[in-house]
Formats: C-alpha cells, structure tokens, sequence
C-alpha cells in the first residue's frame, strides 16, 4: 500500500523480515516480544502504526515464487512487487528483485516500489548495534535457548495456525519460511478481479 500510495489513514504497517536461516526462529521471538511489551502489535480496536509482522524469510530463500496461491496468483505479484526496504546495509532489495523476476514477467509495467524507495540512511549506530548482536545471536542460536524458543512459539502458537500450516501457502511454517495470513484474501480478489475483467469482455 505504501508503495502505491494506497495507504488507509487506520491501517497497520505489514512489515517483512529477512534473517539468516538459523536465525529465524529466534529473530521473530525477540521481535514479537518486544512488540508485545511496548503495545507496537495490532489488535481489535488498535490497528494505526501498529506493526504487523507475519511474514519472515530466509536469507537464502529469496526466491518467493513457491509461497504463490496457484500458477495465476495475481494478489500475490503485486504484493511482492510492492515491498519497500527500510534497512538494507548488506542490498538484499536487489537480490531479491533478481531472484523474483517472475514477478515482472507477470508486471512488466511495475513499478510503484522503485518510484517510492526511500532507504533510511544506514547510520554509525546501525553499525555498532549488529557489531554487538550478530555474536550474540549465534551465541544463542548455539545454544539450548534456541530450541526452547522453537518450542516455545510452537506450542503457544494458535489452533487455527496450526490447523492451516503447510496445507497450503496461507499459513507456513518451515526452517526457511515463517508466514501467518490465516485471513488470506487472494482468492476472494482474483475472483472479484475476474468478474470485473469479464464485464469489459
């Protein structure tokens, strides 16, 4: 939406992670908690700047063409098309434009994400900050604290997630891929999106 100018004034801000594989688990634990803490998760009554995070990636799962609803999933190329990086240090945004690439032959005309990239300025802090917690990170991730945490998510995740995960590409769970869109509205929109197409036929 934002890269399209389509923002609703009570909307929440979809954000997309991308960590190092054997990260992941452990990435979205530590996010998530802190969201939680400082009230940054939507919730009913509470969607404004609220961050919705239900989408991690892995840094060697660029290529997103597998997390497509069907061969014909047009919601899905936009959404991709759409993404805007925020940080960016090590120029993930065109690696996965290049792995991606099926996405402009499906949207060859696209182009709303490049006209409005705007990537904050890469500051000494930024710097600094994963000088102290990349050691860390593999610290835990070593360690028995990210099996826990694996655990953990999976045992307090809710019944409906657990219902959805892997049957299709809605709700996945796996070493490479994190995604949560239980309320998955793509095949509603390419429908309505046909029954518009067929009107101008």
């Amino acid at each position: 939406s934002i890269a399209r100018g389509n923002v609703h004034p009570e909307g929440d801000i979809d954000l997309v992670i991308l960590a190092k594989r054997q990260h992941l688990w452990l990435i979205r634990f530590i996010i998530v908690t802190v969201l939680k803490f400082s009230d940054k998760r939507p919730r009913p009554g509470k969607t404004r700047d609220s961050l919705c995070l239900s989408l991690y990636i892995a840094d060697t799962t660029l290529n997103l063409k597998s997390l497509r609803l069907d061969h014909d999933d047009l919601v899905f190329y936009y959404y991709v098309e759409g993404f805007v990086p925020i940080i960016d240090p090590d120029n993930y945004y065109q690696k996965m434009l290049q792995a991606n690439q099926w996405v402009y032959e499906a949207l060859p005309n696209a182009n709303w994400a490049k006209a409005t990239i705007a990537l904050l300025t890469y500051r000494p802090w930024h710097h600094w900050w994963r000088a102290l917690f990349s050691p860390l990170m593999n610290v835990l991730v070593a360690s028995p604290f990210n099996d826990w945490v694996i655990r953990l998510q999976l045992s307090i995740m809710p019944e409906r997630l657990k219902s959805l995960a892997n049957i299709d590409t809605r709700v996945v769970v796996s070493d490479d891929v994190l995604k949560f869109h239980d309320k998955d509205s793509r095949q509603e929109m390419k429908q309505r999106w046909q029954r518009q197409l067929s009107g101008f036929r």
